[in-house]
């Protein structure tokens, strides 16, 4: 059988003692490919219709439902690691007939979905799985705490989400950076849409970054419509990976919340000052945003005007 890791896989399961009349079948695991769900799928998959009832019905985390869309077809899901199994019976199984559609079906899902190993960022493993799939491109979501286990891979003593507690002008710090690792001195920040809103926070993050800084840190601060690509690693950490990281054709921005038209001013031209850092990051954004062709959405010409006067400024 194929890699469970990255999507979906498409196999074929053949009559026999051991398992039903079943044509075919499609598997998608977690983005993690989390190998307790591989696994679990496995066994249910090499099944027949009764066993993999009965072992699917074993599983915590899995359950038998119909497929109205599919017809003819029953599904063995995972809600909480996403992994689903979908099972099409061709005049055996529990329901009798050819699924209308079902191979076209199927194959139109696979190749939507059998994308890279890397996702967008989200801030924790847990966050990139209960955002799922994004829908405009297949892709998945991956933990930022994944990223840096390939990017620092010496580094374990990462604290996520804790009070620093150090003293700074006679008052204990409060603040509660996302990653911090006191062997390498080191602040990595995720700077979610909610960072570009509003201009409170906007201030608190300056001030806080200022204060990092102060203490000794090097702080590293990754917006979300900044992908972890090889290059914005090694321009971010200083290191060169050799695995092939996020792929930087895809975009991160579009006619959504988060794009350009969301933000407040201050958000907007922090938008631009950071993307003009990573300057192929900023084209594939832009094209992505004016291929939309919905400027009360996307905000297109908003961001592209705040881009060219952080580069007229550079210039000055």
């Amino acid at each position: 059988m194929s890699s469970w890791r990255g999507g979906q896989v498409y196999g074929r399961l053949t009559g026999g003692a051991r398992s039903a009349s079943c044509d075919r079948f499609a598997a998608r695991t977690s983005p993690s490919g989390n190998p307790i769900a591989s696994r679990r799928a496995n066994s249910v998959a090499t099944a027949g219709w009764g066993e993999a009832s009965r072992r699917a019905a074993q599983q915590p985390h899995f359950s038998i439902h119909p497929l109205a869309s599919a017809g003819g077809c029953d599904v063995v899901s995972s809600f909480h690691m996403h992994a689903t199994l979908l099972f099409c019976a061709e005049g055996g199984g529990p329901r009798k007939g050819k699924a209308r559609g079902g191979r076209e079906y199927m194959k139109k899902g696979t190749e939507k979905n059998v994308k890279e190993k890397w996702g967008y960022l989200r801030e924790t493993k847990e966050a990139a799985e209960k955002a799922g799939i994004d829908s405009a491109t297949g892709l998945h979501r991956t933990g930022l705490d994944e990223y840096l286990r390939v990017i620092l891979p010496k580094v374990t003593d990462w604290v996520h989400d804790e009070v620093i507690g150090q003293y700074l002008d006679g008052k204990k710090l409060r603040s509660r950076p996302d990653y911090r690792s006191e062997e390498l001195k080191m602040i990595v920040e995720f700077d979610g849409v909610q960072h570009y809103t509003s201009p409170e926070r906007i201030r608190r993050d300056f001030e806080n970054t200022e204060k990092y800084k102060r203490l000794g840190y090097k702080v590293v601060r990754i917006p979300y419509f900044i992908q972890l690509t090889n290059a914005v690693v090694k321009k971010l950490f200083k290191v060169d990976v050799k695995e092939p990281l996020f792929d930087p054709k895809y975009a991160s921005l579009s006619a959504s919340n988060g794009s350009p038209a969301w933000l407040c001013p201050a958000g907007l031209e922090r938008m631009a000052r950071e993307l003009k850092a990573f300057p192929q990051q900023y084209r594939v954004n832009i094209d992505a945003l004016k291929k939309c062709n919905d400027e009360y959405l996307s905000g297109a010409s908003l961001l592209e005007a705040a881009y060219n006067r952080c580069l007229t400024k550079k210039h000055k």
